[in-house]
């Protein structure tokens, strides 16, 4: 069994904002088995995806806001006595391009908030992230404001696209491994590099 966990800050005010496309994936995940991320659970709404021919998963969406993040999956990985191993995390990505997805074990942080709270209380970046690309704002200033804004009108099918090749992505994790999935999914260059 693995945690699947979406990263977002709650709330309607964010729900449609650059940062919280991890709960944007949550919820297709639970769309897609016909529940709803709903029970309280460690800091965090979570539902159980019984599956029967494949592994089942716990989703969670954590509600302590992004920054905080780690609290929420730390106890989840507690509560079920699960290991970083068997977690999985999604997350927005100022480094990629708007839509981009790439599948990581481990590496660098690169600044964001919620993982680095994620790695502060788990104490390793071995777990798999799924990391999808929203772009960056043309001043390096307005990286706060810029999160925490919706999608462009122009990126919606970029994301919708995301959104669902995230899905695909977690469900060959869950069923196949790592490897084989960071094979199925190579990393796409940015248009920038």
């Amino acid at each position: 069994m693995f945690l699947v966990a979406g990263l977002g800050n709650p709330g309607s005010e964010y729900e449609k904002t650059r940062h919280n496309v991890g709960f944007m994936v949550a919820d297709q995940l639970a769309a897609m088995y016909r529940t709803k991320i709903k029970l309280v659970q460690s800091q965090a709404l979570i539902a159980k995806i019984e599956r029967v021919a494949s592994p089942s998963f716990i989703l969670a969406k954590p509600f302590t806001y992004m920054n905080l993040s780690g609290n929420s999956v730390f106890q989840l990985l507690k509560k079920f006595n699960f290991s970083p191993q068997q977690l999985i995390v999604i997350h927005d990505d100022l480094d990629l391009d708007t839509g981009n997805v790439q599948i990581k074990k481990g590496g660098s942080i690169a600044g964001h908030r919620g993982l680095r709270s994620i790695v502060e209380r788990l104490g390793t970046m071995d777990f798999i992230r799924i990391r999808i690309g929203i772009g960056r704002p043309a001043e390096k200033d307005d990286i706060v404001e810029y999160v925490l804004t919706p999608f462009r009108s122009s990126e919606r099918a970029l994301i919708e696209e995301a959104i669902a090749l995230s899905v695909n992505i977690v469900l060959d994790c869950l069923d196949y491994g790592f490897d084989y999935t960071a094979i199925k999914y190579p990393r796409k260059k940015n248009s920038t590099q």
